[in-house]
């Protein structure tokens, strides 16, 4: 017998129920008596008249909710001209978290969430008003609660250790634990008010972290740094890797520094005299601040030849406002039409430390003047072309 496709079924109102089960709010009440309505859509007048026995049948079906105790149907007496007198439900009725596990056949998730608050609760009562709030994390029963837990101890009797992550001490926790676990270690430790309000986790918490490395190439095989080898010749490394740090401190015997996007592009650049090759990396120069002898030499920039390029420029020049740019120009972008590829998402915002020429060429590019967000990748200019318009600007 084929219902009415409006009229709320049993397997409609389980769902409902779990979603509240699953968003924690039924957990976080930890009122017994509490009590969850959930409304019905019946049959109208005219539907209870012309399929009274597909009505009764829906009721029959709802009936069978009434299990287990503390469910209940809501009920509104109808009367009718032909039918006499009616009931029908109109809302089923939960009481208590309890009864609701039941039901939904969760009681051993309850218990397991139950178990897992207590444990948070006795190590940091502090935490109660977070369990709440965040029931239906708990209830996951995902977390590691013990581990998490000790590690949370730790912070709190070990603030600014200034040691790095591999080195913390803890049973049952290695680094990928605490990588894997950042998140939630900090919004409970903000809850503990343990740490920094703001930052990365190393930085919140006092650990050491990885430093950055500053890669560069003297692009004279004969200068640079160098030290004698015992009985052997004099050796000079054309590769340095240097830890930011030792970069800021580092004084290099050269007149100009170029910094270079594309790893490849860095590693074939011509020899040129006096010249320090950095590699880049996109958005970012943390490693580069600090180094003042920067400030005092010419700086060239040469990235890709679209939206993010130029962007990457104009915040460069916030650290190094003589930065130059370099094969990064429109009679550049137009002469090599054939080697275009497309941008995948364009940087749109305003670029206000670009020279004129270079803000009519980003202008052209958001304007899509030469085509759909192009792009000119510094990787696809020819070698040659790239080697003598390096020797025009330097050797010349």
């Amino acid at each position: 017998m084929k219902l009415a496709n409006h009229w709320t079924t049993p397997a409609e109102l389980r769902e409902k129920l779990r979603r509240l089960w699953e968003r924690g709010e039924i957990v976080a009440s930890e009122d017994q008596n509490s009590v969850w309505r959930l409304p019905l859509r019946g049959p109208t007048s005219w539907e209870l008249l012309e399929q009274f026995d597909q009505a009764r049948e829906w009721i029959k079906h709802l009936e069978s909710l009434e299990q287990p105790p503390g469910c209940y149907l809501e009920w509104k007496t109808t009367q009718h001209r032909q039918l006499g007198t009616n009931r029908i439900p109109t809302a089923l009725h939960c009481k208590g978290a309890d009864t609701v596990a039941t039901f939904l056949n969760l009681s051993s998730e309850l218990h397991q969430y139950r178990k897992d608050v207590r444990q948070i609760r006795e190590a940091f009562p502090q935490l109660e008003p977070w369990t709440r709030r965040r029931a239906s994390k708990v209830l996951e029963n995902k977390v590691p609660w013990r581990q998490i837990l000790a590690i949370l101890g730790w912070l709190k009797a070990h603030p600014n250790p200034q040691i790095y992550l591999r080195q913390v001490d803890i049973a049952g926790v290695h680094t990928k634990f605490l990588e894997s676990w950042k998140g939630l270690l900090t919004e409970l430790a903000t809850e503990l008010g343990i740490g920094l309000a703001e930052g990365s986790f190393e930085q919140r918490f006092g650990f050491l972290r990885k430093p950055a490395l500053v890669r560069l190439r003297f692009l004279n095989p004969n200068e640079g740094l160098a030290w004698q080898t015992p009985g052997g010749p004099l050796f000079r490394p054309r590769e340095w890797t240097l830890r930011a740090d030792d970069f800021r401190a580092f004084t290099p015997p050269v007149r100009q520094v170029l910094i270079i996007e594309n790893e490849i592009t860095w590693l074939a650049l011509p020899e040129l005299p006096q010249t320090l090759a950095i590699f880049g990396s996109g958005y970012g120069f943390d490693a580069l601040s600090g180094a003042t002898w920067l400030i005092n030499l010419p700086v060239l920039y040469w990235g890709d030849l679209d939206t993010h390029g130029l962007a990457i420029l104009d915040q460069l020049r916030l650290l190094l406002p003589q930065a130059e740019s370099l094969l990064m120009d429109q009679e550049t972008f137009l002469h090599h039409r054939d080697l275009w590829t497309t941008e995948p998402a364009q940087q749109t915002r305003e670029l206000p430390r670009l020279t004129p020429a270079e803000r009519e060429l980003y202008e052209g590019l958001l304007m899509q003047r030469w085509g759909a967000q192009l792009r000119l990748e510094q990787e696809r200019l020819g070698y040659s072309w790239v080697a003598n318009r390096l020797s025009d600007r330097f050797l010349n």
